[in-house]
């Protein structure tokens, strides 16, 4: 009987222990998934950011991104007093553009007439855009609340933690939105297109003056002085012909 008891309060000792840690796991759990739901908005944040920037060049729109991923109605992140942890006070976007390539890992490298070109086309890299996203989830509910069992269940209301995840990207790589955009980059160089354009224009020009009677009879169109802009659009057939297989 003495070592029947001996052994049923062993029992209950060893079952409040494991009670006492599953609590205690419990509190964690949603704790913890609720940091790691944060870190992956996150860096899907950071990404959208940064693509924003590629497209925008100058600047994001941050209240965009933030309504987006973390102030929106379906982003819900809430303490055990049901507020949010995560607000607008606790939550910064950054850009730094201080990194940038060196001229061996930039188009045409070294060469002195890729470095004027790059230039001139504006696609040498003017600092590699890093995006980051930085988030202090906020705990209304910090204090020494204990259970009946003595368990502290305010231990992770008090945690500080700062989360940042970041997206490192190259800003105006070559890249045009539409046609016009790619013809202003190519007639943009003085030194690839411009400087002989123009010389060729003048010279169009003075021979059109001694052939507009000529050409008046035959009621021809007058000649085009610009090279780029009328082929905007067009793409040649057997390029539409590859994309339709």
């Amino acid at each position: 009987m003495k070592n029947l008891k001996c052994y049923l309060g062993q029992g209950i000792a060893e079952s409040l222990i494991v009670f006492l840690v599953l609590i205690s796991l419990f509190f964690a759990i949603s704790w913890l998934g609720k940091l790691l739901d944060i870190s992956y908005q996150q860096s899907n944040a950071s990404r959208y950011a940064a693509f924003q920037l590629t497209r925008r060049l100058d600047h994001i729109d941050s209240q965009e991104v933030q309504d987006e991923y973390f102030l929106g109605a379906a982003r819900y992140w809430l303490d055990r007093r049901q507020q949010r942890i995560i607000q607008a006070n606790n939550l910064s976007i950054d850009i730094n553009r201080q990194e940038k390539l060196s001229a061996n890992m930039q188009v045409g490298m070294q060469h002195e007439k890729a470095s004027v070109l790059r230039k001139e086309w504006g696609i040498e890299d003017k600092g590699i855009a890093h995006v980051s996203v930085t988030t202090k989830p906020h705990y209304t509910q910090i204090s020494n609340e204990k259970t009946a069992l003595g368990i502290d269940i305010g231990f992770f209301d008090r945690q500080q933690i700062s989360m940042k995840r970041h997206t490192s990207i190259l800003v105006d790589a070559e890249h045009s939105s539409n046609d016009s955009e790619a013809n202003q980059r190519a007639g943009i160089s003085a030194r690839a297109w411009k400087d002989v354009a123009l010389e060729s224009y003048q010279l169009g020009r003075h021979i059109q003056r001694y052939a507009e009677g000529v050409d008046e009879g035959f009621a021809r169109a007058k000649p085009v002085f610009d090279w780029l802009r009328p082929w905007a659009g067009l793409v040649p057939k057997h390029h539409l012909e590859r994309s339709k297989e």
